[in-house]
């Protein structure tokens, strides 16, 4: 038997992988939410790329023909299918939105995007103020 020597175990005690533990679900805590909203932003980059594109088309029907176009057919726009956003109408000259979309989520991610004759974008319906979390435009 020898004496004076110890046999050192490498491992972590119940403290140590408690406490690793603890740190990790505050990084996801802190993560997913903002990871969330990230995904959400591509989404509506989508929408804006479609509204951007039939604003375009709007603009010079009613060049063309002195009011926007009240059907898709009528534009020379042709928009692909989303699996984001339903529902694209089209408005007549009011002053305000020339064309709106909706994003098929349920609560929180039941918002509509719409685009301006000036080309500014605006965001509503949805919960916990998602337009304000997720905005990417000017």
């Amino acid at each position: 038997m020898l004496r004076g020597f110890s046999i050192k175990r490498a491992a972590f005690t119940i403290t140590e992988m408690m406490i690793i533990v603890i740190i990790l679900g505050i990084l996801a805590a802190v993560a997913l939410p903002q990871y969330k909203y990230a995904v959400e932003r591509l989404k509506v980059s989508e929408a804006i790329s479609i509204l951007t594109n039939v604003l375009g088309s709007q603009k010079r029907y009613k060049f063309e023909n002195g009011d926007y176009a009240l059907s898709l057919q009528d534009l020379d726009v042709t928009v692909p299918p989303s699996k984001n956003f339903i529902g694209l109408t089209l408005f007549p000259n009011n002053g305000a939105a020339v064309a709106l979309i909706k994003r098929n989520g349920t609560g929180e991610y039941a918002y509509s995007m719409s685009i301006h004759e000036d080309g500014t974008f605006t965001c509503a319906g949805g919960a916990d103020d998602i337009c304000a979390k997720i905005k990417t435009w000017q």
